[in-house]
């Protein structure tokens, strides 16, 4: 499942548990129950209170495991037990505080453990009525015994409800890994349509300007104004140009030294294009199968700095872990609204559009923190997969 998502519903259902604190509080003062523990309540609510602050603050900062939420189950049908108890038993309004936690695991797409909590929950709604004083009153088995099958009906329907998220989270996920490996396979199709390309460009028309410029050297040194020196001088502006195009169409140098190597060269031709001070901080690795990918982003993420941020100091910075590759440029131009990114792709930039979606594609995401005026943070992140 989506660790984002999770993590968003986890501090969603603490906010909850503390909006509960006051709806069983006004529940206790309102509604009437048998044999009123009043005193016991307002402590149990008073903890109550404690642990849901504390289940916020955890789901805030992210400083519990991710197992965490095995141990919150148990403590929510504790809690549920004890509220109950404390406020007339089986008779208890509070009783429906036992279908919290499940639906709480049911969200999770985890069926058996939904199961579990529900099983769970059922039982210590009847164990906490049973030794209730209010068991003693007419009907009080009867009663308590068809709450817990509601309770049991209940969560199988949850049960129900979290198998089926759990089959949609792996639909999904298969079709996140068949376009991920689609894009893969696209990727490569596209590097070795560049490679070929740029062969037949340095093979091809790069070595017969060569030699086309090795028979005007003689005549362009005898008559350095003449028209023969300036077609020498424009052929070999003309073979700069492509030799730039064919190491931009496919990076030998990524293959020959690897990433660090290639981000270097093309942040220090960018730098030479644009003028900015340039500070890298990329690190040798050992090659990944990202790389390609990695460069592709960075070498955009330059190519739109030259374009159009009229910078004056960039920063590249590449991470490169066993889980993700993360690649960080930061400059200090003009800067742009990040939203307004989707106005600029219906008026022809797809630039960034286009790296989100190849970082997406490939599982991965870019960020944007930019304002006007303020310079621009861009963070590539690609996770790991294999070759």
């Amino acid at each position: 499942m989506n660790e984002p998502r999770l993590q968003d519903a986890e501090r969603l259902t603490a906010l909850l548990r503390i909006v509960a604190v006051p709806v069983l509080l006004v529940g206790e003062v309102y509604i009437p129950h048998p044999e009123p523990t009043e005193g016991r309540f307002v402590v149990v609510l008073a903890v109550f209170a404690l642990y849901a602050v504390a289940t916020l603050v955890i789901a805030r900062w992210d400083i519990a495991p991710a197992t965490r939420w095995q141990r919150l189950a148990i403590a929510d049908i504790a809690f549920a037990g004890a509220l109950t108890y404390s406020s007339g038993g089986g008779f208890s309004q509070l009783r429906f505080a036992f279908l919290f936690p499940v639906v709480v695991v049911a969200f999770r797409g985890h069926p058996l453990a939904t199961a579990a909590v529900a099983a769970g929950s059922t039982v210590v709604y009847v164990l906490q009525a049973a030794p209730h004083p209010s068991r003693s009153s007419n009907g009080a088995l009867s009663f308590v015994l068809v709450q817990a099958a509601y309770l049991a009906w209940l969560g199988l329907a949850l049960v129900l409800l979290s198998l089926l998220l759990a089959r949609r989270d792996a639909a999904l996920r298969l079709l996140s890994a068949q376009r991920q490996r689609l894009v893969a396979e696209a990727l490569t199709a596209e590097e070795r349509e560049r490679r070929q390309l740029a062969q037949e460009l340095h093979d091809g028309a790069i070595q017969n300007l060569l030699a086309a410029r090795h028979d005007l050297d003689l005549t362009a040194k005898a008559v350095p104004d003449g028209p023969e020196a300036r077609a020498h001088s424009a052929i070999t502006a003309t073979v700069a140009e492509l030799r730039g195009a064919v190491a931009d169409l496919h990076p030998y140098l990524l293959e020959q030294a690897g990433l660090a190597a290639a981000i270097g060269q093309a942040a220090r031709a960018a730098s030479a294009r644009a003028g900015f001070a340039l500070q890298l901080d990329v690190a040798d690795g050992e090659p990944g199968p990202n790389d390609r990918a990695v460069l592709r982003c960075t070498s955009e993420l330059l190519a739109n700095i030259v374009r159009h941020a009229s910078a004056t100091h960039v920063s590249v910075a590449l991470e490169r872990g066993t889980d993700v590759d993360r690649v960080r440029v930061r400059d200090d131009g003009v800067g742009f609204d990040p939203v307004s990114a989707i106005s600029t792709v219906r008026a022809g930039h797809i630039g960034l559009a286009s790296l989100r979606e190849r970082a997406e594609a490939l599982g991965g995401a870019l960020t944007l923190e930019s304002a006007p005026g303020a310079g621009t943070i861009a963070t590539v992140t690609i996770p790991q997969r294999d070759h």
